[in-house]
């Protein structure tokens, strides 16, 4: 058995061939959960996240279980996350049922990432919903968006250390992952597989609004990137 003792934090790892048994034996003021859609009721988490920053370098245990939300949630987090990881501080990061899209993207921002073997985990393209958009706002957002996942996609692949072919064709795919199947692709303990964990509340909890990706039907699907180019060049909208 191999105990590492971090101040406020006590992380045992129990080795058994490839299995893991995790305890989080953290103190709730820095532990923080992000359940469900990332919507407007999440920005609060960053402020969350740099009080906590202030307070100590201590590392943060963070559980995620949510199929994504909106981007510019999701980024606010980011920033308040390298903000923190500037100061010092660390983030372990469990996922136990899912972590998809915008919520895969605050996970891989993590210094440690912990999941079980059937965690279903996607990174894919951006998404952006248009209906209603005047063109020349539609043509900002598209800017934005596609610098703002070119980013992201370089950072992921930095990451992982997927090979290129792999990873495009199953990030174009929007490929649902199990945490193993990533595990024997990506970067060596990019993930750390688990079996059991203890002390973690709401270890299974997850809320949403919407389906697993966070759309409502099939009717009102937002567009991705890709597809709104293309739609707007076929129209003569370059």
């Amino acid at each position: 058995m191999k105990t590492i003792k971090l101040t406020g934090i006590l992380l045992t790892l129990i080795y058994t061939s490839s299995v893991q048994a995790l305890t989080f034996a953290a103190s709730k003021n820095r532990h923080i959960d992000i359940l469900g859609v990332i919507d407007g009721s999440m920005v609060n988490i960053a402020q969350q996240i740099d009080k906590l920053s202030q307070r100590s370098d201590e590392p943060i245990t963070m559980l995620i279980n949510s199929p994504g939300g909106y981007v510019f949630v999701g980024d606010i987090i980011l920033n308040a996350m390298k903000i923190a990881q500037q100061r010092g501080v660390e983030f372990h990061c469990l996922s136990t049922v899912y972590a998809a899209s915008m919520a895969f993207s605050i996970y891989n921002a993590c210094d440690y990432r912990y999941a079980f073997e059937t965690t279903r985990l996607l990174f894919h393209p951006m998404w952006i919903a248009t209906q209603g958009s005047r063109v020349s706002e539609l043509a900002v957002s598209i800017q934005n968006s596609v610098e703002r996942e070119a980013r992201l996609k370089e950072e992921l692949q930095q990451k992982l250390k997927m090979d290129t072919t792999l990873f495009e064709l199953n990030y174009q795919a929007e490929t649902f992952w199990t945490a193993s199947r990533l595990q024997a692709y990506a970067a060596f303990n990019y993930i750390r597989i688990i079996d059991s964990v203890k002390n973690i509340p709401n270890l299974f909890a997850v809320t949403s609004r919407r389906s697993i990706f966070g759309k409502a039907n099939k009717q009102n699907l937002p567009e991705s990137v890709q597809r709104v180019i293309k739609r707007l060049a076929e129209e003569g909208l370059n």
